[in-house]
């Protein structure tokens, strides 16, 4: 029989282990300045933001991002944590500019995939703050701070997003608008959800009603639930809550 051969156990030595942690961190910081500074020279990220390390609780938020790039360097164990940022420049046009376009699309995806016609086709609506508007020209005095909610009225909407659209392989019109806006507006807060027809103005429908909201990061936390998940556990907590 040949000789039995046992591979011995490796331990890196303390000093090359946290000389890889520098080198990863160092990384982790140089991808972070070289993407906001490419963003900034675009007109889509503010000069002035904040940065926090693992998630955004006022005890990980860094005012002064130079300072935060620093301590991070000077701790490199903490390469594993996730490092954020928020802007906070005016976004204003961002968001008007961001309804028009996700409007359009839903629009033109309605009828691509044959859902142009009748009450559904009339039954798309754009809020301010939670108020339906009847004209556009009310987008010129979005502020800020303004939240914008596209949905459709209809009592079906919300069948119409995840079953027939979302089984087309784009998850629903309004859903994928809101994909589409999330990648051009990485600077903006994007949401899509389904929340109780009660909480959305005009809404007639006894189940959830699907809507993309767009707005500011600090006013809006990007997330999308793509329609067809979990619908009907959905539509049990809307009737239970109605």
């Amino acid at each position: 029989m040949p000789p039995r051969v046992r591979a011995k156990t490796f331990t890196a030595p303390a000093g090359l282990v946290l000389e890889v942690a520098q080198y990863v961190q160092d990384k982790k910081i140089a991808i972070s300045k070289s993407t906001i500074s490419t963003l900034q020279s675009q007109g889509r990220w503010a000069e002035d933001y904040d940065a926090y390390i693992t998630s955004e609780q006022p005890s990980n938020r860094y005012k002064d991002p130079a300072k935060f790039f620093r301590v991070m360097g000077y701790k490199p164990k903490l390469f594993g944590k996730k490092f954020l940022f928020r802007g906070d420049r005016d976004l204003s046009r961002n968001i008007r500019l961001a309804t028009y376009w996700a409007f359009e699309l839903i629009l033109r995806q309605a009828r691509k995939y044959g859902t142009q016609s009748g009450f559904y086709a009339s039954s798309f609506v754009i809020a301010k703050d939670g108020v339906p508007i009847t004209n556009r020209t009310e987008l010129r005095d979005i502020t800020p701070q303004t939240r914008i909610a596209i949905y459709n009225t209809a009592p079906y909407a919300g069948t119409v997003e995840k079953n027939a659209l979302y089984f087309a392989g784009i998850g629903g019109v309004i859903y994928y608008a809101a994909s589409q806006v999330r990648k051009r507006h990485p600077e903006l807060g994007i949401s899509f959800g389904f929340p109780r027809s009660q909480a959305v103005s005009g809404a007639y429908s006894k189940y959830n009603v699907p809507v993309l909201t767009i707005g500011q990061k600090s006013r809006v936390r990007t997330r999308l639930k793509r329609p067809g998940k979990n619908y009907r556990k959905r539509e049990r907590e809307a009737q239970s809550n109605g």
